[in-house]
């Protein structure tokens, strides 16, 4: 189905705002602000209609790419990210969760998001180190603070998230980088999360244009000109993931990076070294209640 253009605004003599009331010219803003976003997915699909890349000009991967953008540059939908390490010998051991949770409510118009994160060890697993097969990180939260939880607090604490972001009138999207990995590990702990949950998958969503191979996170992020630091940590992918998802669905990112040049060919990279070693982390024991009442502001 073809997009609407919308069209421009009509111009508002500045003698008849002044009497309006600031609620009112804030509404006002936000929806001219809106068209100006809704214009610039127009504009970025009619470009990659006529690329040289059969990817791009292909109209069921160029739905899906706008679909995305409809969601997160138009701020129209809460981000919800989980992501879940375990101990590479027996992965069925959790030892970590990250959540990153962007909530575009009040923050429309920033120029830098805020998200929030969250890292929790498990405590029944905390002895369990990874290192031969994937880097071990879990004492190298970029976010500070990684609270301690027993497996059942930890689930407890999962399931307050999901239920105070998924059961709200405005839209939360699923995210994750091959996001039904993260959905079976939230079911093998227990949480319970909406049966029709709308997922934005990172790792499909970068696929469209960059193909299966080499889809990593790491690829990802680097393709995209996105630094990062310390990832096999779960605070840190769930929060990576998050900007990952941002910085794919923005057009001008696409445009400013020369994404979309590297289009129909499997990921290489423009070797950037986009990667960080800085560790400002720290551990404290914790408790449900008290993440939740001090470390947690929910509206």
């Amino acid at each position: 189905m073809p997009r609407t253009r919308h069209p421009k605004p009509p111009t508002i003599p500045l003698n008849t705002i002044a009497p309006l009331d600031l609620h009112l010219l804030k509404h006002l803003v936000e929806l001219l602000t809106a068209d100006v976003y809704s214009e610039e997915i127009c504009s970025y699909l009619d470009e990659v209609g006529r690329s040289k890349s059969s990817r791009l000009r292909d109209k069921t991967k160029q739905s899906l790419i706008g679909a995305a953008m409809d969601k997160v540059f138009l701020r129209s939908a809460i981000l919800f990210c989980v992501d879940v390490e375990a101990w590479e010998r027996q992965i069925s051991r959790v030892t970590e969760i990250g959540v990153a949770i962007y909530d575009p409510r009040g923050q429309e118009m920033a120029l830098s998001p805020f998200i929030k994160t969250y890292h929790i060890l498990i405590e029944e697993n905390k002895h369990l180190k990874n290192g031969q097969f994937v880097p071990h990180h879990a004492n190298n939260f970029n976010g500070g603070v990684s609270y301690v939880l027993k497996k059942n607090d930890a689930t407890s604490l999962m399931q307050r998230l999901v239920n105070e972001y998924f059961n709200h009138p405005m839209p939360c999207l699923l995210v994750g980088h091959d996001v039904r990995g993260d959905i079976k590990w939230l079911k093998q702990l227990g949480v319970q999360i909406p049966d029709q949950v709308e997922v934005l998958d990172t790792q499909t969503l970068y696929s469209q244009t960059h193909g299966k191979q080499g889809n990593s996170l790491k690829n990802a992020l680097r393709d995209i000109g996105q630094p990062y630091a310390f990832l096999h940590n779960a605070g840190n992918d769930a929060y990576f993931t998050v900007l990952l998802a941002m910085r794919l669905c923005d057009p001008q990112v696409r445009r400013m990076t020369y994404f979309d040049e590297d289009a129909d060919e499997t990921s290489q990279g423009r070797h950037i070294n986009n990667s960080l070693d800085h560790n400002t982390s720290k551990t404290v024991e914790a408790t449900v209640e008290g993440i939740m009442n001090n470390a947690v502001t929910l509206s």
